[in-house]
């Protein structure tokens, strides 16, 4: 099925314009790729997890604080605080250092998670880029599709014309009725609007094609190509390294470590600590100055904390963990059947698909040398002009849905390639 497009100028966005150059499939899904914002939603969010990750890493590091403290605690006969244990208040500016030494594991599982995080961010950019080639295809399809119903209702219009002035002058020679003349002028003007509507619709499909290219807007660029072996589908079935399952087993998985987490709260926390700097009493302030205490030091501490009771806070927590756990299992399940099941729909759809078009084509076929064949034999007064214009009819109808069908097929196939496109590793 022959299609043709006049060529027109084609915007590549960020200001270059190419003039006199059509669009093929494969350059548009490059240049969407390139410009689509919705990557760079994905991209930015991939960053973000990356950078999540690696803050994670940092508190294995010692953390140094700085802390200026002062303490007042007055002292009188009849109020105030034990003077031996006080002082009257103290006055301090310290480095604190603390390190983790053990955090019952509550680090490595967080570290994990994170893993995933990142790893979902990648299938999730991958799943943008899968869906953007996919709905690129489908438009451009669309748009080859206008493209070429606006190529037949022309060819329509054309021999309605022509028919018309078959058919004046044979009733201005006598051998044809008024009736013949007003029946062909209302086919041809029933022609002209349908040429017209599929102007509009070609037209609204190159607007929503140049909307998924990124950039600015434009209704002026030209596709090449043919429906025909546009896309071929796959013969693969669906397997675990889908985008979708994949992305529904990461899910999965960081459930399972979120469980873990509320398991390992019951672990111990183990830290030292250390401090270093000017620590000193106001009653050692008040002193001689030869009398008072050093007040530069440091000191060096561990920290072991157990927890004990959380009035089952814990235990409802390891129980909703469990639930949203369940649930997501549940889901993937589920996704898995509802894939499986669509694409052996998908299958059968292509199948009969592609045995309708070869009758439509066949058909049409018939129908183009029916026609000529009425014609002529309407010409030598041999056929009724219902005839010539039910014929003609009947081409039309067998061509566009021929070509209806071819366009079906491939947003079939499209669709088959976006199920079956698998994470790469």
């Amino acid at each position: 099925m022959c299609l043709y497009a006049a060529t027109l100028c084609v915007f590549f966005f960020h200001g270059h314009l190419l003039c006199q150059q059509q669009l093929t499939l494969s350059n548009a899904i490059e240049v969407a790729l390139k410009n689509n914002q919705q990557l760079t939603v994905a991209r930015n969010a991939g960053l973000a997890r990356e950078k999540a990750r690696s803050e994670l890493s940092t508190t294995m590091l010692p953390q140094f604080k700085v802390g200026l403290s002062t303490i007042y605690a007055p002292v009188s006969s009849s109020f105030g605080y034990d003077p031996a244990i006080t002082n009257q208040g103290e006055l301090g500016a310290q480095l604190f250092i603390q390190q983790s030494l053990y955090d019952g594991g509550a680090r490595a599982l967080r570290s994990d998670q994170l893993n995933l995080d990142v790893r979902g961010a990648n299938i999730e950019l991958e799943s943008v880029k899968r869906d953007l080639r996919y709905a690129v295809t489908v438009a451009f399809i669309d748009v080859l599709r206008y493209q070429g119903e606006a190529v037949l209702r022309q060819e329509n219009v054309d021999q309605l014309r022509e028919y018309l002035e078959l058919v004046q002058r044979r009733f201005h020679g006598g051998g044809a009725s008024e009736s013949d003349v007003l029946r062909t002028d209302v086919e041809l003007s029933n022609a002209m609007v349908a040429l017209s509507q599929a102007g509009s619709s070609y037209n609204a499909a190159r607007y929503a094609l140049s909307e998924l290219l990124g950039g600015a807007i434009d209704t002026t660029l030209t596709v090449a190509g043919t429906l025909e072996n546009l896309v071929e589908a796959p013969s693969d079935t669906l397997s675990d390294l889908l985008l979708d399952l994949e992305f529904a087993q990461t899910g999965l998985e960081r459930s399972a470590l979120d469980l873990d987490l509320v398991k390992h709260e019951a672990f111990p926390v183990l830290s030292l600590f250390a401090d270093a700097g000017m620590l000193t009493s106001i009653e050692n302030l008040r002193l001689p100055s030869a009398e008072r205490s050093k007040i530069m030091g440091y000191s060096l501490g561990l920290l072991m904390e157990f927890p004990l009771f959380d009035w089952g806070g814990r235990g409802l927590r390891k129980e909703q963990k469990a639930l949203e756990f369940n649930s997501l299992s549940t889901e993937k399940t589920l996704l898995e059947r509802r894939l499986g099941g669509e694409m052996a729909r998908l299958r059968v759809q292509l199948r009969n698909g592609h045995e309708r078009f070869e009758t439509l084509r066949r058909n049409a076929v018939k129908a183009k040398d029916l026609f000529l064949l009425t014609k002529a034999r309407y010409a030598g007064g041999g056929a009724l002009a219902v005839e010539v214009l039910g014929a003609q009819q009947l081409v039309n109808d067998s061509e566009v849905s021929a070509l209806q069908t071819i366009a079906e097929i491939q947003s079939l196939s499209a669709r088959i390639v976006q199920l079956t496109t698998r994470e790469e590793r």
